[in-house]
């Protein structure tokens, strides 16, 4: 079933996703720095590592909660929005293994659980 945004018959526009210039994210009391931002190998296996910190003091972050049986979950979708990487977690640290089928920029979105809140960061990397 397609899905549509916007008008009914108005031409859609193609996303562009721009590169980041800093893969590092306040988000509330935390943040959240993409430690692996590539340009990534199309077609094999890459790890995304993330790092936690604590905005105020700048130490790594130890009590993140599971979070629907994971440290974090990660969500990927390409610029066209037709292809979503499927992302495997881990239970034990913040490192997420994926593949990106084809060439292009992917946006990715990171959560993670700490005090019973959410904290959602997104970021736009490469794979080539």
């Amino acid at each position: 079933i397609p899905l549509r945004a916007g008008p009914a018959g108005a031409p859609s526009a193609a996303a562009r996703l721009v590169p980041e210039t800093s893969y590092r994210q306040a988000v509330g009391d935390l943040t959240i720095t993409l430690t692996t931002p590539g340009p990534f190998a199309a077609g094999q296996y890459a790890t995304l590592t993330f790092e936690v910190t604590d905005t105020a003091g700048g130490a790594l972050v130890t009590d993140l909660e599971q979070y629907l049986g994971a440290q974090g979950h990660v969500a990927i979708v390409d610029e066209a929005g037709r292809e979503f990487p499927r992302v495997h977690g881990s239970k034990k640290n913040t490192n997420f293994n994926t593949v990106f089928p084809r060439p292009g920029r992917y946006k990715l979105w990171a959560e993670f659980q700490r005090g019973g809140q959410i904290y959602l960061a997104s970021f736009v990397v490469e794979a080539r």
